[in-house]
């Protein structure tokens, strides 16, 4: 499992101190991960690669060559949750990024089970 975005301008940068703060908050430990920008080494190595918006799921298609374009998702669409986008907080306040949160934690509680589930039905 890694994160990278499709734009380079944050390479190297922490995340963001509210999203350290409501993750550590439950429990999660994120302030040593850095940014980076998604190279197509990723789209090789990576059985599925979720994107959280749809200008970033257009981004990775186009970086993508043909035989790799089916490992790509929009998160919120993979998960079962519609075609909208993972609403971006970085402008809001901590209760932006707290909500955020919540909607990736069951985001991501519904794709590891859809996960799970076309394991065992292969």
């Amino acid at each position: 499992m890694d994160s990278a975005g499709t734009g380079g301008w944050h390479a190297g940068e922490s995340p963001d101190k509210r999203s350290i703060k409501v993750a550590r908050d439950r429990g999660i430990e994120i302030s040593h991960q850095r940014a980076r920008k998604v190279n197509k080494e990723d789209l090789v190595s990576f059985d599925l690669i979720f994107a959280m918006d749809q200008k970033n799921f257009a981004d990775l298609l186009q970086l993508a060559e043909n035989e790799h374009r089916h490992k790509i998702h929009l998160f919120l669409e993979f998960a079962g949750l519609g075609t909208k986008d993972v609403p971006d907080p970085w402008y809001g306040n901590e209760s932006d990024f707290v909500n955020v949160f919540n909607l990736l934690e069951k985001a991501s509680n519904q794709a590891f089970q859809r996960i799970v589930n076309e394991c065992i039905n292969k």
